[in-house]
């Protein structure tokens, strides 16, 4: 927590807003599920609460796009918050290219809702898939506080 104090506040703000992209996605799914007859959280995925002509799709979409935006901010912490671990400038671009990819993909699927072929950006979404990884890695190579090698090899697992 000390090292996270060290920041400047726009990086912390920035890591809190990458924060808050797990509650945004899961709240619109605990908000808009329960008024979606037929809809399960085990079988249906959360894109289906946005599709066109679901009741209440419009705030599914906004809470999707503003996780997006969240995520697309939360580049900037990681990249600043990254500094420290002495990882060059292609780790850290690597990184933050795979969080900017998560929150184009939240974007577009907030804005292209199902049955949209754009829904999810398709291939500009890659960063969900590459990041666990990406970290693991990163963290392996740097000289990273010992709970965040522990996190990446939790997340990768």
């Amino acid at each position: 927590m000390v090292r996270i104090m060290l920041l400047g506040r726009p990086t912390r703000l920035a890591l809190v807003a990458g924060a808050s992209v797990p509650v945004l996605y899961f709240g619109a799914q605990v908000v808009s599920g329960p008024f979606v007859d037929g809809y399960s959280f085990r079988r249906n995925p959360a894109s289906d609460l946005g599709a066109d002509g679901v009741p209440g799709a419009v705030w599914f979409n906004v809470l999707a796009i503003a996780s997006g935006v969240a995520a697309i901010v939360a580049a900037v912490g990681w990249w600043r918050a990254l500094a420290p671990w002495h990882l060059g400038r292609v780790a850290r671009g690597a990184l933050s290219a795979a969080v900017i990819s998560i929150g184009v993909a939240s974007v577009a699927a907030g804005v292209f809702p199902l049955p949209d072929d754009r829904h999810g950006g398709g291939a500009l979404g890659i960063g969900l898939f590459a990041f666990p990884m990406l970290i693991v890695i990163a963290t392996l190579r740097s000289r990273s506080p010992r709970w965040v090698v522990r996190y990446a090899l939790v997340n990768l697992a």
